[in-house]
């Protein structure tokens, strides 16, 4: 099997540009408002869900060694937590710290102890359960928080597969048909009893188990592709039947007038977007471009800086008319995030050298250096000396 899946990095880059595309939307206020209700806004809305193709393809990629004909060992616990905390932290510890710093300042927050509370909870993954960590400009960071809580039940998700034989289609079945309902009552407490509820509806959907479905999906796609990489369609029968009924009750409800759009909708659609891009030929075509290798190499650092940068945009721009104001965000946030991403990745690169020079001959057990991007949002490809953290 190939070391590398080109259609990876075409997925990935059009992902992490969706998710910059929702954050800088919902910062044009005018915009937003002239176009409110319309395509576009829904159209720029429904960009976010960017980040359920990153759980999608996270567990796919994570799943691969582990799935096929010869699996590997299901990995060891806290070992393999430690190697994922390798390849996730050093690019995010620099943008937290960088960022909380350059916005105390840039928006002069004065509440210190509030400010370094909500550094202390993001350190260690634990904004995924605070209201306020989503009122920020680092608010896409829970998705790291998400990442973790996957990293520490994968190990036991693998042993179900493969000594308790439930099989990938089995797993997407069972936590399609148990989390996705539960997802609806939650939320729908939510709505009854806002002053109780409200806040754990809100927090229940960014947490497990509310997003296992998503990632289950990537790992029922792994271990088909796995044994049978030579298929173009990368799912089995039972797992496309059971996405077009997820697909046809997405549009079932969509012609309720009046029903909110359950939480099904986006993930069954993404799982099919990725799915689709997986099989087409043009991405692995494209996959071929210097321009978007160099792309998808930045994309874990781009989702880290973007945000932030999208709002010291907003704030530097501020004095321009709307349409002017729109377009100056767009192009300075794109440029900047790309290169501040570049920036964090030399940074990091530096800093596992360094620490690597530290260490005494044979490196730590079950600490190993970065070589892919946390959730599969870098490419695996063997990276460049001294510019970002190598495998």
């Amino acid at each position: 099997m190939k070391k590398d899946i080109p259609q990876i990095h075409v997925i990935r880059v059009l992902a992490t540009l969706g998710i910059f595309l929702h954050h800088f939307w919902n910062g044009q206020y005018a915009a937003k408002q002239a176009f409110a209700g319309g395509l576009l806004d829904a159209t720029m809305q429904s960009l976010a869900l960017g980040v359920v193709i990153f759980n999608v393809m996270t567990a796919f990629l994570m799943t691969l060694p582990f799935a096929g004909p010869s699996p590997a060992p299901p990995p060891v616990p806290w070992s393999f937590l430690k190697k994922r905390l390798a390849r996730i932290c050093p690019q995010y510890y620099i943008c937290l710290l960088a960022f909380t710093a350059i916005s105390a300042l840039v928006f002069r927050q004065t509440d210190l102890a509030g400010l370094l509370a909500s550094l202390a909870s993001r350190l260690v993954f634990l904004q995924t359960f605070q209201y306020q960590a989503f009122m920020s400009n680092i608010a896409a960071y829970w998705w790291l928080g998400l990442l973790v809580q996957f990293t520490l039940v994968f190990p036991w998700l693998v042993r179900l597969l493969q000594h308790l034989k439930v099989g990938p289609f089995r797993l997407c079945l069972f936590s399609w048909a148990v989390f996705w309902p539960m997802i609806e009552i939650v939320k729908a407490c939510g709505r009854a009893y806002p002053d109780t509820a409200g806040t754990f509806s809100f927090l229940f959907t960014f947490n497990l188990p509310a997003r296992l479905p998503e990632f289950a999906m990537g790992m029922a796609m792994a271990a088909f592709w796995k044994a049978s990489p030579e298929k173009a369609w990368p799912l089995d029968a039972k797992t496309t039947a059971l996405l077009a009924c997820a697909l046809a009750v997405s549009l079932a409800c969509a012609a309720v007038p009046g029903l909110p759009a359950p939480h099904l909708t986006g993930a069954a659609w993404c799982f099919a977007i990725f799915a689709a891009l997986f099989a087409l030929p043009l991405p692995q075509k494209l996959a071929g471009s210097k321009t978007l290798l160099a792309l998808s190499a930045v994309s874990y650092s781009v989702y880290l800086t973007h945000q932030p940068i999208l709002s010291y945009c907003g704030e530097l721009f501020a004095a321009l008319a709307s349409w002017p104001r729109f377009w100056t965000v767009a192009a300075t946030a794109l440029a900047a995030s790309l290169v501040a991403a570049r920036c964090v990745d030399r940074l990091a690169g530096a800093a596992v050298t360094a620490m690597e020079r530290e260490k005494p001959s044979g490196g730590q057990r079950g600490v190993a250096p970065l070589e892919t991007p946390p959730g599969g949002m870098m490419p695996p490809g063997p990276p460049r000396q001294g510019t970002r953290p190598r495998p």
